[in-house]
């Protein structure tokens, strides 16, 4: 698999929303993260599940404890 990089990223984004910067780009591989990151677009290392969601939460700055963790209930891996 070839790792996504500036370029391959930005392809996704365009038509979908004005600008890169209005996307969130999450991946479990550093590098992946940071091509997002590069193409203009905030990136999230998702490597920890409840990590990810305190992180999405500052992003969106919403409160963790209700909104997201509502989005997720049930997920044994938790």
């Amino acid at each position: 698999m070839v790792e996504p990089d500036e370029e391959s990223c930005l392809p996704a984004a365009q038509g979908s929303a004005p600008e890169p910067a209005q996307w969130v780009f999450i991946d479990d591989l550093v590098v992946n993260v940071r091509g997002a990151a590069a193409a203009g677009m905030a990136g999230a290392h998702h490597d920890v599940p409840r990590a990810m969601r305190a992180g999405l939460a500052v992003l969106f700055s919403i409160d963790e404890a209700s909104e997201v963790a509502d989005g997720i209930e049930g997920d044994a891996s938790l």
